[in-house]
């Protein structure tokens, strides 16, 4: 999905052209996708980020009034960039749906994890400044990175890594990460386990994206991830 920017000129776009659709999501700005065919492998993986979301919908229609409200009242106090960086204001809804499942999907220690009803007083979450990959070595399969401020510094946040599923020798381009794994607690280094059933075997001389961030316990909030490009050896 592509974000669109308006002009003076045009300042408004719907309709399909060809096989691209143009649309604005719930809080007013354009964007554009293909007709291309819906991937939907139905994995245990995806039918758990499905259900998130339901079960996230119901538990908002089961809030008080006064909760709800004070969800709708955050929303204008915290507005929010898009890829863009152009400021866009959520509903209560929005937030509430985005904190809470953020907690579920990164791992939050707890089972089942903690709603979050009330509206966090902060998403002030202390990022990560710097990430080495520090050994990427396919006989182990085990990355080992280092990362600063170190996780153990916050005990009220999560390490979450992200990785991408392996590149050619060579290649140019890069892949974006998704979600392997998250760590409360952690040391640095931290080693964790390449998730071949997730990202595949990669071979040796491929490249890989490997990204951290950290998650906070009480809000749901998370940094932005930070990336490196590694070559296993």
């Amino acid at each position: 999905m592509a974000i669109l920017t308006t002009s003076p000129l045009v300042s408004t776009v719907s309709g399909r052209v060809d096989d691209i659709i143009f649309c604005r999501d719930g809080v007013g700005g354009p964007y554009a996708r293909g007709t291309g065919i819906v991937f939907n492998p139905m994995t245990p993986w995806q039918l758990a980020v499905r259900s998130m979301f339901s079960d996230l919908a119901r538990a908002w229609g089961a809030l008080t009034d006064a909760r709800r409200e004070a969800w709708n009242e955050f929303t204008k106090k915290h507005p929010f960039a898009n890829r863009l960086q152009h400021s866009i204001t959520l509903t209560g809804l929005d937030w509430y749906v985005k904190l809470n499942f953020q907690r579920n999907y990164y791992k939050f220690p707890s089972v089942p994890a903690l709603e979050i009803t009330d509206p966090p007083t902060s998403l002030t979450v202390r990022p990560i400044t710097q990430m080495t990959i520090s050994t990427l070595d396919i006989g182990t399969m085990q990355p080992v990175l280092s990362v600063v401020p170190a996780p153990q510094a916050d005990l009220d946040t999560n390490l979450v890594l992200f990785a991408s599923r392996a590149m050619r020798a060579g290649a140019t381009s890069t892949l974006p990460p998704t979600f392997v794994e998250s760590l409360l607690n952690a040391t640095t280094p931290v080693t964790f386990d390449w998730p071949t059933e997730h990202l595949g075997l990669p071979l040796l001389g491929q490249r890989v994206t490997i990204g951290a961030a950290r998650l906070n316990l009480d809000s749901g909030a998370m940094t932005e991830t930070l990336t490196r490009i590694g070559t296993w050896v």
